[in-house]
C-alpha cells in the first residue's frame, strides 16, 4: 500500500518548516493588507456612478440585494440570472455591518486572509503530489507571485474561487484515497460553493469519476459516494433553484448568460468573422452582437459551424492551442501596484508558466502522470470549460497555483544534482581535514 502524507496536518514536518510556512502566510497577509489599505478603491475597474465594470456592478448588486431582497445585475431593479449569487451574497454580508467603503475594505482584507491560507494549501498539495522540498519551493513561489496581491484587492470572484478550488481539490484527493464519507461531504460542499461563484463548475465531479475508475472503485462504491455528492450539491443549490422558479416561473439550473461569452469567443483575436460568413448570413452585416442572450448564442454557433467547415485548421488552432495560450500568457494584473510595471510582472508571470510547462513535461517523461492525475484533470477541466467561450488572464488565474506546483517541481529537479554535487564536495573536504 502506498503511504501518503497527512492531508492537512503539519505534525510530521520539522519545527523549522512549520515556522517558515507561518512566516510566509503572515507575510502574504500583511503585505496584501498594506497594499489594500494603501490603494483602496484604486483597485476598482469601474465607477459607482456609471456602473461600467464587473466590480462596481457586483457591489451595486450586493447593496440592492441587502436593501430590497432582489438579486440584480445589468437588470435595473428586476431579478436576474445573468450571474451566480455567490459574490453579491458575500459582499452583502460585509455590507450588512459596515458602510460601503469599510465593507469593501473588510472584504479585501478577507481576501488577503484567503491568499495567506492558500500558501498553506499549495504546500499541502505539493507535499501530496511531489515532495516536502518541492512543496516548500511552491509555497515560496506562491508568496512571490505578484498578481495574487492584485487579486486580493480586486472585487471579483477570483480570490475566493481560487481558495475554494485548492481546498476542494485537497478534499477530493483525500476522499478518493481514503473512502471517507466525511471527505466526500466536504467535496460536495466545496463543489456547491464553487458553483455559486462560477457556473462552469457544474460538471466538476467528472474529475472524481475518472479518479474512481483509475482507483478501480466498485460500482456500488461509486453509486454510494456519487449520491453523497449529488444530495449535498442539490440541498445547497436548492435555494437558488427555488428563487429562480419563483422569479421566472420556470426551472433555471444556474444562469442564462452564456450567449455573449460564446459569441465573443468566436472572434479570433477580437476580429470579425471572414467575409464569407457575412455573405452566407447577410443579416449580420450591420450588427453582429444582440442584446438577446439566445440570439447571441445562435450567432456564435453559426460562426463556429461556418469556421470549422470553411477554415477547419484555423478554427481548430483557435479553439485549442491559442485560447489556452490566452488563458495563461498574460498575468491577471490589470492595475499596477507597488510601482511594478505591467511588463515586469508579465515577464515574472511568464517565468512561472514556462517553468510550469517544464514541470509537466518532466512529470510525463518520468512517467508520473498517474500519480499526478488529480492535478492534470483539474487543470484540463477548467481549461476545457473555457475554450468554447472568450478566454483571458482573469479566467486562467485560478489555475496558477497548480502551474506553480509544476514550476516548483522543475526547480527542485534542476536543483537536485547541484545539491548532490555540493554535498559530495563538503564530504570530501571534511574527509581531507580529518
Amino acid at each position: 500500500m502506498i503511504s501518503h502524507p497527512p492531508l492537512f496536518s503539519l505534525r510530521h514536518e520539522s519545527r523549522r518548516t512549520r515556522l517558515a510556512l507561518l512566516g510566509l502566510a503572515a507575510f502574504v497577509f500583511l503585505l496584501g493588507a498594506a497594499i489594500c489599505l494603501y490603494y483602496g478603491d484604486g483597485f476598482l475597474l469601474g465607477s459607482y456612478a456609471k456602473l461600467n465594470n464587473d466590480d462596481v456592478k457586483y457591489i451595486r448588486s450586493a447593496e440592492f440585494l441587502l436593501n430590497h431582497g432582489v438579486l440584480t445585475y445589468n437588470s435595473g431593479d428586476q431579478p436576474t440570472v445573468f450571474i451566480m449569487p455567490g459574490l453579491p451574497v458575500l459582499l452583502a454580508m460585509f455590507r450588512f455591518f459596515l458602510d460601503r467603503s469599510d465593507a469593501i475594505m473588510a472584504f479585501r482584507l478577507f481576501q488577503c486572509a484567503l491568499q495567506a491560507a492558500s500558501v498553506y494549501l499549495v504546500f499541502l498539495l505539493g507535499r501530496q503530489f511531489f515532495s516536502s522540498r518541492s512543496a516548500k519551493i511552491a509555497a515560496v513561489l506562491s508568496t512571490l507571485y505578484i498578481p495574487s496581491y492584485y487579486a486580493s484587492g480586486a472585487i471579483l470572484t477570483e480570490s475566493v474561487f481560487t481558495f475554494l478550488l485548492l481546498l476542494t481539490t485537497l478534499f477530493a484527493v483525500g476522499a478518493v484515497r481514503s473512502n471517507k464519507l466525511g471527505l466526500y461531504l466536504a467535496v460536495g460542499i466545496g463543489w456547491a460553493a464553487m458553483t455559486y461563484l462560477k457556473p462552469q463548475c457544474l460538471l466538476y465531479p467528472a474529475i472524481i469519476a475518472i479518479l474512481w475508475l483509475m482507483a478501480r472503485y466498485s460500482w456500488r462504491q461509486m453509486a454510494r459516494f456519487a449520491a453523497v455528492l449529488a444530495v449535498t450539491f442539490c440541498l445547497l443549490l436548492s435555494p437558488w433553484w427555488v428563487r429562480n422558479y419563483h422569479s421566472f416561473s420556470k426551472p433555471i439550473l444556474l444562469t442564462q448568460s452564456s450567449g455573449n461569452p460564446l459569441l465573443l469567443g468566436t472572434f479570433i483575436y477580437y476580429g470579425a468573422p471572414s467575409a464569407g460568413f457575412f455573405k452566407q448570413y447577410p443579416q449580420y452585416k450591420d450588427n453582429l452582437v444582440s442584446p438577446s442572450d439566445e440570439v447571441n448564442k445562435e450567432t456564435g454557433l453559426r460562426i463556429i459551424r461556418y469556421g470549422f467547415t470553411h477554415e477547419p485548421l484555423r478554427y481548430m488552432s483557435w479553439y485549442t492551442v491559442e485560447k489556452s495560450w490566452l488563458l495563461f500568457w498574460q498575468p491577471f494584473y490589470w492595475k499596477e501596484i507597488l510601482g511594478l510595471p505591467k511588463l515586469a510582472v508579465q515577464i515574472w508571470h511568464q517565468l512561472y508558466v514556462v517553468l510550469g510547462i517544464g514541470g509537466v513535461i518532466l512529470s510525463l517523461v518520468r512517467r508520473k502522470w498517474k500519480a499526478l492525475l488529480p492535478l492534470f484533470l483539474t487543470m484540463g477541466y477548467f481549461i476545457g470549460v473555457y475554450l468554447p467561450f472568450v478566454t483571458f488572464s482573469r479566467y486562467g488565474y485560478p489555475l496558477m497555483p497548480f502551474i506553480t506546483l509544476f514550476a516548483a517541481y522543475s526547480l527542485e529537479t534542476i536543483a537536485h544534482p547541484l545539491r548532490m554535487k555540493l554535498g559530495l564536495q563538503r564530504r570530501s573536504k571534511s574527509s581531507a581535514t580529518m
